[in-house]
């Protein structure tokens, strides 16, 4: 196995291009990255979900404006999703607006209408009480007004009809300075980590690290091509006729493709610890590094024993790279799906790791999780025997399929 691991080193350095591309690229893509990611940019947008029990207008309108807030990212769910969303920290604080809060308003009434629950250790206010100011509140009724009205102000008549229904109802709320609307506030225990970054730039640095960690993917695949197709070169013919069992050869090819992978990996995470990331933890990057090599290559080994044509393979990485990096993205925007995949996902080769290498770069207390690695080791472990159970492969001592 040591041997056929060797002739992979060999192998990959042989190839000029596959080094340029695939070390060189992804160092300058960083570089160049670094100087947004360094930029002076003031951002925070609180997640927030929205519960509507009302279903008015009134409170359609309110969803509205807090939707309209550039501090707050809304969300809108039903109670039990809303309630699940906070306790598993998708958003930091829900708002949930009690049945009857448009009779309420309209009544004049404005007291326990609102019901908003945040994380105990969040780091932001809950802000609602910043948007429904007085002006707010003289917006909502002026609308609802409007739609009793149910008619298009065109003459005088008609506004001056409109002036004193509206004028009538802003009555009920006294003088503009005491015009609010009273919120309940109660806290929910909860593990929220402070990010590091705005939410632009954590979306910029998980698409980098994605681009990256795709290119370590697509090495994988270019350079398990042909592992069982004849005459690609005189190291490969080597290692085809190296003698060694079926474990040894699919062991072996796996390693040496995943130690290139994990090498290079590391050499350009110290970089971009040095060039922006300090906080890195590289013993934690290490090991989901290693995981992530280990699984990505068993999957091209088992992929190059399934495409055993080297032209058949070529054909399909793009395919395979598109799903790969569509089921990566999945994994961070399911709550935009609503779908509640990742579970499934996270056990798909490379998928588990790339996750929390992620978190690694995007928020300081993350450290190593084995449970991640055994995901990864696992993934390895299946792909290994599916390659190795494969018709049609090599023979022991170089007699190939």
């Amino acid at each position: 196995m040591i041997e056929i691991m060797k002739m992979r080193i060999r192998l990959f350095f042989s190839r000029k291009v596959l080094v340029s591309l695939f070390v060189m690229f992804p160092l300058v893509l960083a570089m160049v990255s670094t100087g947004y990611l360094g930029s002076n940019e003031v951002e925070m947008r609180s997640r927030i979900g929205v519960v509507d029990l009302d279903g008015s207008e009134l409170s359609s309108n309110l969803v509205e404006r807090l939707k309209g807030d550039k501090t707050l990212s809304i969300f809108v769910y039903d109670m039990e999703e809303g309630k699940e969303r906070l306790k598993d920290e998708t958003v930091t604080g829900l708002y949930t607006i009690k049945k009857g809060f448009g009779e309420s308003v309209e009544a004049g009434k404005s007291e326990d209408l609102i019901l908003i629950e945040y994380l105990s250790d969040n780091y932001m206010a809950s802000g609602v009480t910043d948007i429904i100011t007085p002006y707010f509140m003289l917006d909502v009724l002026r609308n609802a007004v409007l739609n009793e009205m149910e008619v298009i102000l065109e003459d005088e008549k008609e506004l001056e009809e409109f002036s004193l229904i509206f004028e009538n109802k802003a009555l009920h709320y006294g003088e503009m300075e005491d015009l609010k609307l009273d919120v309940n506030t109660e806290t929910v225990a909860g593990e929220f980590d402070m990010p590091l970054y705005t939410v632009t730039k954590e979306m910029f640095i998980r698409y980098l690290l994605g681009m990256i960690l795709m290119f370590h993917l697509v090495s994988s695949f270019y350079q398990s091509m042909g592992l069982y197709e004849d005459g690609e070169s005189r190291i490969m013919d080597r290692i085809r006729m190296s003698g060694k069992n079926e474990i040894e050869y699919i062991g072996g090819n796996i390693f040496g493709i995943g130690l290139m992978i994990f090498l290079v990996s590391i050499i350009q995470s110290l970089i971009l610890k040095g060039l922006f990331f300090s906080h890195l933890k590289m013993a934690a990057v290490a090991v989901d590094l290693f995981s992530y090599s280990v699984s990505v290559s068993s999957l091209a080994v088992f992929l190059s024993r399934l495409f055993v044509r080297r032209t058949d393979y070529m054909t399909a990485v793009p395919f395979l790279v598109t799903g790969m990096w569509i089921l990566g993205n999945m994994t961070y925007a399911t709550e935009f799906f609503g779908l509640d995949i990742p579970s499934i996902l996270l056990f798909v080769p490379g998928m588990a790791s790339r996750e929390h290498i992620i978190k690694l770069f995007t928020v300081e207390s993350t450290d190593i999780d084995m449970g991640v690695v055994l995901k990864e080791i696992s993934a390895a472990a299946v792909m290994a025997a599916l390659a190795s159970i494969k018709k049609g492969g090599r023979k022991a001592g170089g007699n190939r399929a």
